[in-house]
């Protein structure tokens, strides 16, 4: 009882300074533990055979609406309270619930937005993948962060869903010389998609390796059987076969199908992994594939195998679409009025892989984002631009047709920016723009 009174004492003291009565913990501790030892039962299940590393184990699951974090071991900071054999704490202002690998109080965590998948075997791959997500340097895999625009294009996005197709058909196949021909089929899709077109292949292999391969890695550990990991990578090509925005999901599929695939042939295939690997080359090494020197000539002789024609209508009405947004977006954009907020190297951000829209020129529009910096934290549900500049630094900037602006924070169409105490927004007159500045 008395653990039980000092952190809800511990929690009302927090509450007050962000406007909030917290009279009970928005994560049942008991079910938290439960997780945390899920996940301890995986690592310990893999004894580092699948990599030869040992998966990061420092976790914490944080309620998204408050920032309340409940972690399986004290912070090296000793700030947080033990209860019920876990530990809990509250992100700080400029610290945003994510999934992914963050440093909080000085210590790196597998970060897990709550509630996680009632789904054990989902629940499994969740907390595996970005366990590897924090643990993949030290195989020396990093991104390097290339751009590409090429998967807003309709024959890029035929090509990839036609590999996709080829590739469920290969991890389905009954025999060996289907399987063969579905996963040289998936390769000729692939190869004519890179071919002549390097920055192509360099976004990809990089998505692939430093965020796909750690979905592969979430499959494998869940303590899924084999069967049940295969249909799981199925149902995964099929969910992004039918994204509207494939640019931050597509990797997930792609790897963990290439690794399972791979896993099929040559157990081994793991350890040659570098920051240069090519997962379809990989492939074409193990299986043993001759693709010809020119692979969109037979490519159009094999799509038909795939349903292309449908792909291609389906392709043709969606840029149909897209070209409609991306106006509009300009129209928001493009020209003042607007607000334009600096991007800053202590910036934070959160987003929805599959709802992002990049604007060629101009950047790229984010349909619903959580972002902080020094002038605050931002809350978008319709719409963000992230601005590009050849010759100037990178900016946010926010429709600003409808604002209103006061003391302590300024509202828009579909955004709400609360103020770091420091800083508010000013009107220059002359261009048009509101920008931040300090008060």
């Amino acid at each position: 009882m008395r653990h039980r009174f000092v952190l809800l004492l511990m929690l009302l003291i927090m509450a007050q300074g962000h406007g909030q009565d917290l009279t009970a913990l928005p994560i049942d501790l008991d079910q938290a533990r439960q997780y945390f030892d899920e996940a301890q039962t995986l690592r310990r299940a893999d004894m580092r055979d699948l990599w030869g590393i040992r998966l990061h184990s420092r976790m914490m699951f944080v309620d998204p609406d408050n920032g309340i974090y409940v972690t399986n071991a004290q912070d090296r900071r000793k700030t947080l309270t033990e209860m019920n054999d876990v530990f809990v704490g509250r992100l700080g202002p400029a610290e945003l619930p994510t999934d992914g690998a963050v440093s909080v109080n000085g210590a790196l965590w597998v970060m897990l937005t709550w509630p996680l998948p009632e789904d054990k075997d989902i629940r499994g791959v969740r907390m595996m993948q970005h366990s590897m997500l924090a643990s993949q340097h030290k195989l020396g895999i990093r991104s390097r962060n290339p751009a590409s625009d090429h998967l807003t294009r309709i024959e890029d996005r035929i090509l990839i869903r036609l590999e996709w197709r080829a590739l469920h058909r290969a991890l389905q196949a009954a025999d060996d010389a289907t399987l063969a021909q579905a996963v040289r089929d998936a390769l000729l899709f692939r190869t004519c998609r890179h071919a002549d077109q390097r920055s192509i292949r360099d976004f990809e292999t990089d998505r692939e390796r430093s965020v796909g391969l750690a979905m592969y890695t979430g499959i494998r550990l869940s303590g899924m059987t084999t069967e049940d990991q295969i249909k799981h990578v199925c149902v995964m090509l099929d969910e992004v076969d039918a994204e509207p925005s494939m640019d931050g999901v597509f990797a997930y599929a792609s790897a963990a199908a290439y690794g399972v695939l791979l896993d099929r042939r040559d157990s081994e295939w793991r350890s040659a992994i570098t920051n240069r690997s090519d997962l379809g080359r990989m492939t074409r090494t193990v299986y043993g594939i001759t693709l010809p020197d020119v692979p969109c000539a037979e490519t159009a002789r094999r799509r038909s195998m795939y349903d292309h024609a449908a792909i291609a209508a389906e392709e043709e009405a969606r840029h149909a679409i897209r070209t409609q947004r991306i106006a509009t977006y300009r129209a928001r954009f493009d020209e003042p009025p607007y607000v334009e907020l600096p991007i800053t190297g202590d910036m934070r951000m959160s987003f929805s892989p599959g709802e992002i829209t990049i604007m060629d020129d101009l950047g790229t529009v984010y349909e619903r984002a959580e972002i902080t910096g020094p002038w605050g934290t931002l809350a978008v549900n319709d719409g963000v631009l992230l601005v590009r500049r050849e010759r100037a630094a990178p900016a946010i900037r926010l429709d600003a047709h409808e604002i209103e602006v006061n003391e302590a924070f300024a509202t828009g169409r579909g955004w709400r920016l609360e103020f770091s105490p420091a800083y508010t927004i000013a009107l220059n007159t002359h261009r048009g723009i509101w920008m931040a500045r300090r008060k």
